[in-house]
């Protein structure tokens, strides 16, 4: 048996459909118990296509979308920048907003190598700390990111989980934060 492993690489206009479409197939195997958000994810390709053709094509100053492909096909990706957050403005300090593995391929080591590259990429831009936002309630993400040396930093706040627009379930999301000099040390 022939097993490939998946390239890395930016992200094009091109790839903006098959992103789409898997961060709707992420959301709807991960929440499958929060109704609004899947009704929501399973109504709006056309919404999520569109946002990510423009985020693709008008990528905010900073920010950067990798994939992670074999076969053909999009298996992962990863989107990263400089941290929104109110107590970060101007202080150097990035965000991981999103990352998503087709559900097919999840524990197949693709998030990781995909977390990887994006910090490396945040490192080289001179970013010294990063932070994500995760679901309290998903476990399987929370282990994730704990296995690779991230850590809560005590905030916390509600949003509506929705792939796009504001229709989704209302949901409680810590932070997490890891120093990317740290990584050097592993």
């Amino acid at each position: 048996m022939i097993v490939l492993v998946a390239d890395i690489r930016p992200a094009s206009v091109t790839d903006a459909k098959a992103i789409a479409a898997l961060h709707g197939r992420s959301f709807l195997a991960t929440y499958p118990h929060l109704s609004k958000t899947i009704a929501a994810t399973k109504q709006g390709l056309s919404r999520r296509v569109a946002m990510w053709s423009d985020r693709l094509k008008n990528p905010p100053p900073g920010c950067a979308t990798f994939v992670a492909h074999e076969d053909h096909r999009i298996q992962g990706f990863v989107h990263v920048g400089p941290s929104g957050d109110e107590d970060h403005i101007d202080d150097g300090i990035s965000q991981v907003f999103s990352i998503h593995v087709d559900p097919s391929r999840w524990g197949g080591g693709i998030g990781k190598r995909l977390l990887d590259h994006a910090l490396g990429f945040l490192q080289s831009c001179g970013c010294k700390e990063a932070t994500l936002w995760v679901v309290a309630g998903n476990r399987r993400a929370r282990q994730f990111y704990e296995a690779l040396g991230w850590h809560l930093d005590g905030l916390q706040r509600k949003e509506i989980l929705a792939v796009e627009g504001a229709d989704g379930d209302e949901v409680d999301v810590v932070r997490y934060r890891l120093e990317l000099n740290a990584r050097d040390e592993q």
